[in-house]
């Protein structure tokens, strides 16, 4: 019974008893309503308390545990009640604030399938249990123990690839590395879940593996369409003078470019960046891994002081029939661009046309230290425009894939738009330094605008050609 029946029920038998005793029996009456209140609030406390087993255990589990434990990404764990009543009171004020767990998506713009956000109740829950004095409660409504986290979260991986050791020096900025390993497959394979680990993954920022010299479509198979790269897209929306400099200026970058079709300006087969978790696809979608292909893991490495060897390892779960959704991974991104020294709200542009129909998945911003904010916009044939993701605050620890709770259909010739500002200021906590000019580099602090979307391809505008129509061959 809450509080507020409680005192209700006190009230009306106080009432009561006044009128129907005389006034000797009202004073025993007075006494008995009071005792009620008394004994009956103390239980009304113990309804209303918040315990950590049978209340907030289940939410810390549900949403922190899966960083914050032995092991885990985060700093300390929060598998435990004493771990957790040790930082409750900074709990409390990041949970308040919407800090923790981390998600930067504006509600107002998309619905995702993966926000982690805690409901209203639930911050009001810890909210209650951290004011209320943190109570340990009965031990007997604790959650069983979470068993031991797998080293592959997709389960046991069909196939693994390894790249061979790479030696990582203990200080500097450290160049990307290319490690080939071919994959030896003899026939086309379809992958519905993707895990990338490393040996040191303290000092590994982020590995992209691409795909590389694969062999020819055996006969009856087809394979999905996907776009050809153009690297002059990179220059779109830019300012003349910024696409001028960047020519002249920054070539060096064009070997990186070319590794498996632009170097990670133009989407990947795999990626760490979504939060070492992996990739996992509902049935009916799958990505190609062709026969005969060579992946090729881009690995950037940032030093800690020691001098290490480090290896990297894919692990993929093959679908057991090819996919309804071929899925396919692109961006729209720019290399061109000068950030002034001391701005404080620099916008970088980015522009691609859907060359067809197009099923949308998802999204995930990219930018380094300088980054501010991030939003996609979809520019509709119709000239509609619609916001798909709005990221008012870039954290660049928390670069996160957005995938849609309900795939959005766009039409070929819709133009998709990335819109970034950087905070090249000194009120900028992360900038490394607010007094250099900044333009787009492979290194953290250097910069980089890049607008990954995953998408299923629709089918081919153009009517097959007749045979009147088709084009003579030579002789």
């Amino acid at each position: 019974m809450s509080s507020s029946k409680i005192r209700l029920v006190a009230a009306i038998l106080s009432d009561r008893l006044v009128r129907d005793m005389n006034a000797q029996g009202r004073r025993a009456g007075f006494l008995f309503a009071a005792s009620f209140l008394l004994l009956t609030a103390g239980a009304g406390r113990a309804a209303d308390a918040v315990a950590y087993f049978g209340d907030v255990e289940k939410i810390f589990r549900n949403h922190c545990v899966d960083c914050h434990r032995a092991g885990g990404g985060a700093p300390f764990a929060l598998d435990s009640y004493d771990a957790v009543r040790r930082r409750a009171k900074l709990i409390g004020e990041v949970v308040e604030k919407r800090v923790m767990p981390p998600w930067s998506a504006n509600p107002q713009h998309g619905v995702f399938a993966n926000d982690p956000s805690l409901a209203a109740a639930d911050i009001a829950k810890v909210r209650r249990w951290v004011e209320g004095g943190m109570e340990r409660g009965d031990a007997a409504r604790a959650l069983p123990p979470s068993p031991p986290r797998a080293e592959w979260q997709m389960g046991a991986p069909d196939a693994i690839f390894e790249t061979a050791s790479v030696d990582v020096p203990a200080e500097g900025p450290v160049p990307y590395r290319y490690v080939r390993v071919p994959t030896k497959l003899l026939e086309d394979r379809w992958v519905e879940a993707t895990q990338i680990l490393s040996t040191s993954p303290e000092i590994v920022h982020h590995v992209l593996i691409f795909i590389e010299k694969a062999a020819a479509p055996a006969p009856g198979v087809p394979r999905p369409w996907t776009p050809r790269w153009d690297p002059a897209s990179l220059l779109e929306g830019s300012e003349p003078q910024d696409a001028l400099k960047w020519i002249a200026k920054f070539q060096h970058y064009l070997k990186d470019m070319r590794v498996g079709g632009g170097g990670g300006l133009n989407g990947s087969f795999a990626t760490s960046l979504s939060g070492g978790h992996g990739m996992s696809f509902p049935p009916g979608r799958a990505k190609l891994l062709p026969a005969g292909a060579t992946l090729v893991f881009q690995i950037h490495y940032t030093p800690t002081g020691a001098q290490r060897e480090s290896k990297t390892r894919l692990g993929l779960r093959f679908a057991k029939a090819p996919p309804r959704e071929p899925l396919d991974s692109r961006s729209l991104a720019t290399v061109a661009f000068t950030i002034p020294p001391g701005a404080k709200a620099h916008e970088v542009k980015a522009t691609k046309v859907l060359p067809r129909d197009a099923l949308l998945i998802s999204l995930r911003p990219h930018m380094h230290l300088r980054g501010k904010s991030f939003r996609f916009i979809a520019e509709h044939p119709n000239g509609r425009e619609e916001i798909l993701l709005d990221v008012p605050k870039w954290n660049f620890e928390w670069q996160v894939e957005y995938i849609l709770a309900k795939p959005k259909p766009l039409p070929r010739g819709t133009r998709l738009r990335a819109h970034a500002l950087y905070d090249n200021s000194a009120g900028n906590p992360a900038n490394p330094d607010p007094a250099k000019a900044v333009f787009f580099g492979l290194q953290s602090d250097e910069e980089m605008m890049i607008g990954y979307y995953e998408v299923v391809w629709g089918a081919d505008p153009k009517p097959a050609a007749t045979p009147s129509a088709a084009r003579p061959k030579t002789p």
